[in-house]
């Protein structure tokens, strides 16, 4: 017996649809599921629709989670490699210690100097790459430009049997490859 939507209560409904979503992806068709829970192949469809639509959504949350998690790993990098080439500049003491002896008895003569540093660039390589790696993740770089190319880097051909032909007058063959070449951003002549 067949059951519509009306006669289902939402936790009947949450849980049809958990095993169609089962079955289905048992490769069970969806007049074999309607039979095993007793809904119509229509009803079973819609819930289908549904299911697939939370996987889509579901899918959809799981990546921009993930992106989200993957950017704020590369900000701590960054940050990091800021903080290291922030210290990686500043001065830095020079201790030297001479001793010596003399009529007096030994003494030790300490010496302390700064050095300005001008910074570790291997630090400024890191904050590169992290920018390049958010600027990959957030879709930042224009698409690169591809091309079709057939053997050694010729033109694509494709061969036609007289079989594929055989049922069309020549008018028809001309304006099908005109279609065909204007589809392609062709001139009537080819490339």
């Amino acid at each position: 017996m067949s059951r519509g939507r009306k006669g289902r209560t939402p936790d009947e409904i949450r849980r049809d649809r958990a095993e169609i979503a089962r079955l289905y992806l048992q490769r069970w068709t969806q007049a074999e599921i309607g039979a095993r829970l007793g809904l119509s192949r229509q009803q079973v469809g819609y819930d289908l629709a549904a299911v697939r639509q939370a996987w889509l959504q579901s899918a959809l949350l799981d990546f921009d989670a993930r992106q989200a998690q993957e950017l704020a790993a590369i900000d701590r990098l960054e940050r990091e490699a800021w903080d290291a080439w922030a210290r990686s500049k500043q001065a830095r003491e020079v201790t030297t210690t001479e001793q010596t002896t003399g009529g007096d008895g030994e003494r030790t003569r300490v010496a302390i100097r700064k050095e300005q540093q001008h910074g570790d660039p291997r630090f400024l390589a890191h904050v590169q790459g992290c920018v390049e790696q958010r600027s990959k993740i957030l879709g930042l770089y224009a698409p690169a430009e591809t091309r079709l190319t057939g053997q050694g880097g010729g033109p694509v051909r494709h061969e036609v049997t007289v079989d594929d032909l055989s049922g069309f007058s020549n008018d028809e063959l001309v304006r099908r490859y005109q279609e065909k070449a204007r589809a392609l951003g062709l001139g009537p002549d080819g490339p």
